[in-house]
């Protein structure tokens, strides 16, 4: 796929993602990714926070987020090194709540494994989620799919909200997997 294919897939995600004019986007990446850039993304995201006077609660919360759906992306890409390491987050205020969207190219094969992990999540109530969390959070196994798994169950209990999700057509062996996420801005509770 050229970089202007490329270009024109990831924009089309902003536009389903920024649906109302009133939205203000705070961050937006795509293409590709590095442990460097991350931690730049979530230090800007920081920032941005602090000077929109968010509480240190709700900085913690979406720092978390971020913070979890961008290593996911790179964990993923450690494991599968033939893809084409791009992804991208996009954080928009809509006055009440904030939405985080975050994805990345998948390996076909793997979709139903993220679907599944994610519906699963879904399905529980917050303490169970939170229980899973502590579970696989201090357990011995720190395999990279362990990892991406304890990212979504963590982007779970900071959002307190469902994950919502989206597949779409990339390459021939490869998908555009993406999440996305919202909480009130009033919410202060973890």
């Amino acid at each position: 796929m050229s970089s202007e294919l490329e270009g024109k897939f990831f924009q089309r995600l902003y536009l389903n993602f920024v649906e109302n004019k009133e939205d203000e986007v705070i961050l937006t990446h795509f293409g590709e990714l590095s442990e460097d850039l991350i931690n730049n993304l979530s230090e800007r995201l920081e920032q941005i926070l602090i000077v929109k006077k968010c509480s240190p609660q709700m900085i913690k919360r979406m720092f978390g987020i971020v913070l979890n759906g961008l290593t996911n992306i790179c964990h993923y890409f450690e494991e599968y090194k033939s893809l084409d390491n791009m992804g991208h987050i996009i954080v928009k205020d809509n006055g009440q709540r904030y939405c985080v969207s975050i994805g990345n190219v998948i390996d076909k094969a793997y979709k139903p494994k993220l679907i599944e992990h994610i519906d699963n999540l879904n399905r529980m109530e917050r303490s169970q989620i939170r229980d899973l969390y502590s579970r696989n959070l201090w357990g011995k196994n720190d395999s990279p799919k362990k990892n991406i798994f304890v990212g979504f169950n963590s982007i779970a209990v900071l959002s307190k909200s469902k994950i919502n999700y989206g597949v779409s057509s990339f390459k021939e062996n490869s998908n555009n997997f993406y999440l996305f996420s919202s909480f009130e801005l009033e919410d202060e509770e973890f």
